[in-house]
């Protein structure tokens, strides 16, 4: 009883996530931004309603960063929780210790590969007949979990598969500037004004929450 109640709560107290269009998802991609699972509840609707009135979501960011400031040490408990996270483990925790110093140079440049890496760990728990590791894959791969339960739509699993496709793996144009993402980061041609608190604080907030999605590894203990 308590668990169901718990359930209609989250679901009448974010409403806004089931009122978010096809041009509001575009406007709020085009800015690298997600209403992330782990940013408070107004925080979500803050976001959520400036991209409806198509006001600069940037805005948000020292409330978004102050939260993931807050929560550093939360997340570096998450990553040590987790067998998935073992062979990222070192480097993840070092990228949340440089973003709790500031350091956003070092942290982003550790997030965007390794991120991908925390996806490719995952497509290999689907076995050696799982389809090529390609970009769009790996998105599925990120959101494919046994552990989320019936609340689990609340961390909008498919525009986050379309958010990791898009946003995280965007392509680039060698003959214009870069915007940051992991092809961009990775091919060396990213701008170096954008290794910044935006895209650490992105970046830490992707991976909490991919952890969101791990399969329950309590399950049958």
């Amino acid at each position: 009883m308590e668990t169901s109640l718990g359930y209609f709560f989250c679901y009448l107290s974010q409403q806004h996530l089931f009122e978010i269009d096809d041009a509001d998802w575009q406007f709020m991609f085009a800015g690298r931004w997600f209403p992330f699972a782990t940013l408070k509840v107004d925080t979500r609707r803050r976001l959520v309603e400036r991209a409806k009135a198509r006001l600069p979501l940037d805005d948000l960011l020292p409330d978004v960063a102050a939260e993931v400031h807050a929560g550093c040490e939360n997340l570096k408990a998450r990553i040590k929780a987790h067998s998935v996270f073992s062979a990222h483990s070192a480097l993840l925790e070092r990228a949340v210790d440089r973003y709790a110093q500031g350091d956003y140079i070092s942290s982003t440049a550790i997030l965007y590969p390794r991120i991908e890496g925390i996806m490719r760990s995952l497509h290999k728990l689907g076995g050696p007949a799982t389809q090529k590791a390609t970009q769009p894959v790996l998105a599925a791969a990120a959101v494919q979990s046994l552990s989320v339960d019936k609340s689990g739509f609340l961390l909008l699993p498919e525009k986050f598969r379309d958010y990791l496709d898009k946003v995280y793996f965007a392509k680039f144009d060698p003959n214009s500037p870069a915007v940051l993402s992991r092809n961009s980061v990775g091919h060396g041609v990213a701008e170096q004004a954008e290794y910044d608190q935006k895209a650490a604080t992105i970046g830490l907030l992707i991976v909490e929450q991919i952890s969101y999605f791990l399969p329950d590894e309590n399950a049958n203990a």
